[in-house]
């Protein structure tokens, strides 16, 4: 059996549209170079709303392909620059532990969601745990292989859209840094490597 090894860094296209964007994780929050598995503290510690509104926002956002979501990866950052505005270059492989006191969702033109959990102690804001739900794409962004890093210049959001609900204003050139994977296509072995981007860029929900 051959072998093909790649040697380059595949960028996708930004998709820009209407509504969503996609943004960028830096994995491991069980180690290095491992996708998030623990608890999804979107899910896990939000109220019955906040999960409603979760939910609601999966069901609405498909991916456009057909296709089945990518496992959620979950990623944080304390670079708090407004009220309203974090970043996070890279994201931090930790989940913050806390309550969460609001949700903030955006998607892109591909299906891709994102959510941002402000998370706090008491009446403080701790930080913010950033979840991104991928469509598969091709071999760039597919089942098994694992997001190892998240980059995100700046994550704007509001408590009220002009849809009326908590969303993700802008996620713009995000990137996911991904680990490397191989696959066999007709007889041949084809080695991709780490360090592949795929970037994407997210508006606000609204349905």
């Amino acid at each position: 059996m051959k072998t093909i090894n790649y040697l380059f860094i595949i960028l996708t296209a930004t998709l820009l549209f209407s509504c969503g964007k996609s943004n960028k994780v830096t994995s491991a929050a069980n180690g290095a170079y491992s996708t998030y598995s623990g608890r999804n503290p979107v899910t896990d510690y939000g109220t019955p709303e906040q999960n409603a509104y979760i939910n609601e926002a999966r069901s609405h956002y498909t991916c456009k392909n057909g296709g089945t979501r990518l496992e959620d990866v979950t990623f944080s950052t304390t670079t708090i620059v407004s009220q309203t505005s974090i970043s996070g270059s890279p994201m931090n492989n930790s989940v913050i532990a806390g309550t969460v006191a609001n949700v903030y969702a955006g998607f892109s033109d591909y299906g891709d969601l994102m959510f941002v959990s402000k998370m706090t102690n008491g009446q403080s804001v701790i930080g913010y745990n950033v979840t991104v739900s991928f469509c598969p794409h091709n071999t760039l962004l597919t089942p098994g292989r694992a997001i190892v890093g998240f980059y995100a210049s700046r994550i704007t959001f509001t408590d009220s859209s002009t849809c009326g609900m908590p969303a993700i204003l802008a996620a713009s050139n995000t990137q996911a840094i991904l680990d490397a994977y191989s696959y066999v296509d007709n007889g041949y072995t084809v080695n991709l490597p780490s360090g592949q981007v795929a970037m994407t860029s997210f508006l606000p929900v609204c349905y």
